[in-house]
């Protein structure tokens, strides 16, 4: 090789060295020189760290007619979650990319997506960790929630809205994916959203109190196998939701479980060894109630104001509540009280107008509480044990009945 060639090479070597120097922001002095390149390469910024996002953004009015600025997308940099209310409110966001080198994001934070549009929204894989409210009142059609994330955490989702065609009007149904590996929805986490239809993961062993409430939508919910515990207000006021079926796995209903749904009839299974106050209050659509659970009270308020038609009790059954059953609008005909019971409260069965028959098992007239029975009605019999008629006839209460009762 000639001298000359070799001086070429680093010649062209030295150029590219200095254009490298210039492509990562650096400055390439006018004498590009061996020996000034140590200084130019000195010179290079560095990258920004911080996380930071660059933007596009539009214009609009709130509903107060002020003008505000909204981000419509937007790209990320070195982020390690999104973060709390980072796009709050931004109800006119199209687009957000995370696919920059620079960011590893593991988590959304506490209502970063807060009453944010985010149709069309693909999470990073990378997520585990979702904060309190994350989407709190956000506009959805579909989210897929990331394969990571085990936990739903308190109001992640509670009073998502929907989006609707720009052509039609029509609403657009909210469609939230979850993730096959979940083991718990916390408390309230769907309380008051516009969802229609979910499917909860059978990996799922915990649902918060009120996790469903208010979801007036909600038409069809199939809880999980391995779930325990029907918690307080879970399907409360779901007015849409007609029918649902408890897996055998339940031990469990808490107080106002399933208050003021649509519910027509429900089979209660002998795995559940508790029941809560009020659990099916004013479910107004309750025709039949058919109780297997190995219980002994039937608390206070159970199916208190609900439109009932039959109901069955459990051999194990000791306890009858106040006000368990009572109702003006249902038409209960006939009740049979097992032989197990020893105390009926205060208006266990109060103003069931129609009731025509019940049937007390019990050899001994059982404990029972004012207007336990009926209220206005002069059509009723009450059926007891042939050999306990008259210990019927004058045990305190029963004796307020006693021209109705008869022996069985």
């Amino acid at each position: 090789m000639s001298v000359q060639t070799e001086i070429d090479r680093i010649i062209t070597a030295v150029g590219a060295a200095y254009d490298a120097v210039e492509a990562k922001g650096g400055t390439a002095p006018a004498a590009q020189t061996i020996e000034g390149l140590a200084g130019a390469i000195s010179g290079i910024k560095s990258a920004p760290t911080t996380p930071y996002m660059e933007a596009e953004y539009g214009v609009g009015e709130d509903t107060d007619g002020i003008t505000n600025h909204y981000i419509k997308r937007a790209k990320l940099y070195n982020h390690t979650a999104i973060y709390a209310y980072e796009f709050a409110g931004q109800n006119q966001l199209k687009n957000l990319d995370f696919s920059d080198a620079s960011n590893n994001i593991t988590a959304i934070e506490a209502m970063a997506f807060n009453q944010a549009q985010v149709n069309g929204l693909v999470l990073p894989n990378t997520i585990s960790v979702l904060g309190n409210g994350c989407f709190n009142s956000a506009y959805i059609t579909t989210l897929t929630v990331p394969p990571l994330v085990t936990v739903l955490p308190s109001v992640a989702f509670s009073i998502i809205q929907p989006l609707y065609n720009n052509e039609t009007g029509e609403e657009l149904p909210i469609n939230i994916i979850l993730p096959q590996n979940l083991t718990k929805i916390g408390i309230s986490c769907f309380d008051g959203a516009s969802i229609k239809q979910i499917a909860i993961p059978d990996t799922v062993t915990e649902i918060g109190d009120g996790a469903f409430n208010y979801c007036e939508q909600l038409a069809s919910i199939a809880l999980p196998s391995g779930l325990q515990k029907i918690s307080s207000r879970m399907l409360a006021c779901c007015s849409s939701l007609t029918s649902i079926t408890i897996p055998a796995s339940v031990t469990e209903i808490a107080s106002q479980a399933f208050a003021s749904s649509g519910l027509t009839s429900i089979t209660i299974p002998s795995t559940v060894t508790t029941l809560g106050s009020s659990a099916f209050n004013n479910c107004a659509s309750l025709a039949h109630i058919d109780i297997q659970a190995h219980v002994i009270e039937i608390p206070g308020g159970f199916a208190e104001e609900s439109g009932r038609t039959s109901v069955t009790l459990p051999d194990t059954v000791e306890t009858i509540g106040s006000s368990a059953f009572l109702s003006s609008r249902a038409n209960l005909t006939e009740i049979t009280i097992p032989a197990s019971v020893t105390s009926i409260g205060d208006y266990a069965f109060g103003q069931n107008e129609a009731m025509m028959t019940v049937t007390c098992l019990a050899a001994t007239p059982p404990t029972l509480g004012r207007n336990a029975l009926i209220m206005d009605t002069i059509n009723t019999t009450i059926k007891v044990p042939a050999a306990s008629v008259a210990a019927y006839k004058a045990a305190d209460g029963w004796k307020d009945y006693a021209s109705y009762i008869v022996a069985m």
